[in-house]
């Protein structure tokens, strides 16, 4: 028997029994799944990869607490979520055409996450147009509205040609944008207002290198920026140990979320083992990307360098700069070798 206080059809915390997130900015797509979530309670999510995924998989996933496999103690609703489900093979969603018609109360709410949808895509079948939420990129001008109104949430006041100045350090990323304005708010410390000359500095695009880009870089397997901006952090004198100390900081976060996240299949544990709070989504991205296997001998080279970096080498900037190219050729290729070997 339904609990009494929910509608046929309608899941825990007055959320619909299942929901298509169709587009390409992950931005939107994770404030809607937070949202959604947020309605259930749940404190972490299940997920699903949509290529190979079947009706009868899925529905099983719906119907069966994993998490509770590894805690018990999880807490609130349940959500599953079905990634890249534009991956799905039409003759599974349409063996899922009874659920999308007569779902019932379902023990979790179902997410489709439709990140790169084909075009004059249409939702499956039974599946009502309240149930698809667009999750595509801003226009520009959208998107300068988006802008002022996060910045207004965060109480900071953008002066004219401050947005172009972050657009041009960002793109149209909305993920990259929060992550430069919570930025922002941290630098203002409250309510406060940042010329175009102050936002450029902020986001590196004056002379002041940005230390915490670096990591960024090196994850992309970019050895040439990675060295450039290297080069412009000891220009600007930052201690070479400063440096090695933010990348070691870095990817024992980067460990400790992938662990986690091997463990469990959960992006908000893998979050929460790491301690990351702001900038998930490409926190989330980079747990995705690299398995232990590939960020365990990130380790062992930054373990070598931290002797060459505290006086076992004539120069330290030299060590460092051999460390990121290292670091970042690894990344691109896991079997290159290090320098020197």
């Amino acid at each position: 028997m339904p609990p009494a206080n929910r509608k046929s059809g309608q899941a825990a915390g007055g959320n619909r029994p299942y929901y298509f997130l169709v587009g390409e900015e992950d931005y939107l797509r994770r404030q809607e799944l937070r949202r959604i979530a947020g309605r259930l309670g749940a404190g972490a999510w299940e997920t699903l990869e949509g290529e190979g995924a079947t009706a009868a998989g899925i529905l099983e996933l719906v119907h069966t607490d994993r998490l509770a496999l590894f805690s018990a103690d999880v807490g609130g609703g349940r959500m599953v979520v079905v990634r890249e489900a534009e991956k799905i093979i039409p003759g599974e969603y349409a063996r899922l055409g009874e659920f999308f018609s007569h779902p019932g109360n379902p023990p979790a709410c179902l997410v489709f996450s439709v990140r790169k949808p084909q075009k004059g895509w249409k939702a499956p079948q039974g599946v009502p147009s309240s149930a698809v939420i667009a999750c595509a990129p801003y226009k520009p001008q959208p998107l300068r509205s988006w802008i002022h109104a996060e910045a207004s949430r965060r109480s900071i006041a953008l002066a004219p040609g401050a947005v172009d100045d972050l657009l041009d350090a960002a793109g149209p990323d909305m993920t990259a944008i929060s992550a430069e304005l919570d930025k922002f708010a941290a630098y203002l410390g409250g309510p406060g207002s940042l010329s175009a000359e102050e936002v450029r500095e902020l986001t590196g695009r004056s002379g002041t290198a940005d230390i915490y880009a670096l990591d960024r870089y090196i994850l992309a397997g970019n050895p040439g920026p990675a060295l450039v901006l290297t080069r412009r952090l000891l220009r600007d004198r930052e201690a070479p140990l400063k440096i090695h100390a933010n990348l070691v900081g870095s990817f024992r976060r980067l460990w400790l979320g992938r662990e986690a996240f091997e463990r469990t299949r959960s992006e908000e544990a893998a979050c929460a083992a790491a301690g990351i709070r702001w900038y998930q989504d490409r926190f989330l991205e980079q747990v995705r990307r690299f398995p232990l296997s590939r960020v365990v001998p990130v380790f062992d080279r930054l373990f070598e360098a931290s002797f060459r970096l505290k006086g076992g080498d004539k120069s330290p900037d030299l060590a460092l700069e051999r460390l990121v190219i290292d670091l970042a050729e690894l990344l691109r290729n896991p079997r290159a070798p290090a320098r020197g070997d």
